[in-house]
């Protein structure tokens, strides 16, 4: 039996600290129970963490279970519950969901992304989910096109992941701002020699004219009149990237590599978020 206790704010890099820190059981029938009662706070980095956590333990536990205890917080239980729906087999919920989700909050519930394949057919997934939550066509194109690109990258130059990277999107403020998760657990960045300076050359690329696809994520924005805000958490490194500006961050130690891409209608002000300890 491996417990895994989360708590607090588990979003971000948070998240995907709590969520994949190294297994602690061999046996081939270990049941992972992972305890989340204590969680005030989910976003989709924390839901396709989870899934990427499940994923780990059942390929390395061959007849292993998973049981995940909810949050007692009845927003955070509601909103995991949704973006984990469908469940994988051999994964029970326990707990309470007493009400409903935000309207179209889980835009894509975390979804495992094989191959190039199954990228392109999340954003034929992702494109109906947008028309579905009346998100305006300009955006809608912008988002299918943005998750798409960004799952397809994981897949593509993740170097030596263990599992499938994970995609989630969710909405907010009434689907006025939406949030596309990818975590993968390629260790190129993360085990570099300096993931803070690997970080710093991906805006750098940009301005010296190969924006590569994040670059031309942000470059497209200004067209979709849409505000964008990109953020990588790697190894020790932390990017956030806007077309303004770009700072980078040294944090805790994370497995893989963590891609969020912020996208919100032009009158929202963004929002800058807290990538760790600068130096």
């Amino acid at each position: 039996m491996e417990w895994l206790s989360l708590s607090g704010d588990l979003t971000r890099d948070s998240a995907v600290e709590q969520l994949l820190a190294p297994s602690t059981s061999a046996d081939a029938d270990s049941e992972l129970g992972l305890h989340a009662d204590a969680v005030r706070r989910i976003d989709a980095v924390a839901a396709a963490a989870v899934r990427l956590r499940m994923a780990r333990h059942h390929r390395e536990h061959e007849q292993g279970t998973v049981t995940l205890m909810l949050p007692d917080e009845s927003s955070a239980a509601v909103r995991l519950a949704a973006l984990l729906d469908p469940l994988p087999e051999r994964v029970t919920l326990a707990g309470q969901v007493n009400e409903q989700p935000p309207a179209n909050y889980a835009l894509v519930p975390a979804t495992p992304v094989e191959d190039s394949h199954a990228a392109v057919a999340l954003g034929s997934w992702t494109l109906e989910a947008c028309e579905r939550a009346g998100i305006a066509r300009r955006r809608t194109a912008f988002v299918t096109a943005a998750t798409m690109e960004l799952a397809d990258n994981a897949v593509v130059h993740a170097e030596a992941p263990t599992d499938a990277p994970v995609v989630a999107v969710t909405t907010a403020t009434r689907g006025r701002v939406v949030e596309i998760a990818v975590v993968d657990t390629g260790r190129g960045i993360a085990e570099s020699s300096d993931p803070r300076e690997f970080l710093r050359t991906v805006p750098r690329r940009a301005l010296d004219g190969e924006s590569g696809f994040l670059g031309n994520i942000l470059q497209r924005a200004e067209k979709a009149r849409v505000r964008v805000q990109v953020q990588i958490f790697a190894g020790t490194g932390r990017l956030l990237w806007t077309p303004m500006r770009h700072r980078t961050a040294v944090g805790r130690h994370l497995s893989g590599t963590t891609v969020v891409v912020r996208i919100s209608e032009e009158r929202e002000v963004s929002r800058s978020s807290s990538l760790g300890r600068s130096g």
